[in-house]
């Protein structure tokens, strides 16, 4: 809802201002992403999430950690070197072999 959507922007902004123990507030319309910079002991993860969701602004199932999107690009960095590695390993085992002719397909 945020990307390239300056008065969402602004709305969150208003919204997450009024809450007591949140410090800044940094919304970010190329992207759609939102920074929430709070003390844990003021407020909680989920009463953020919950005011969000209430106002209409979030989608909880649509909602990951950065852990879980690290994570995520991790595992799909992981895949690609691990088929880069086994290509060009294949490759070079089989060079010169008969079989060789199957590795253009990797």
């Amino acid at each position: 809802m945020v990307k390239r959507n300056q008065n969402i922007g602004q709305e969150l902004q208003g919204l997450l201002g009024q809450i007591q123990g949140i410090s800044s507030i940094g919304v970010n319309t190329v992207t759609g992403s939102i920074l929430i910079k709070y003390t844990p002991q003021a407020v909680s993860l989920e009463t953020i999430m919950a005011v969000l969701n209430k106002a209409g602004y979030l989608d909880p199932s649509k909602t990951i950690t950065n852990d879980q999107y690290i994570s995520a690009k991790v595992l799909i960095t992981c895949n690609f070197l691990w088929k880069a590695g086994f290509g060009a390993f294949i490759k070079t085992a089989l060079a010169g072999s008969k079989l060789s002719v199957m590795t253009r397909y990797l």
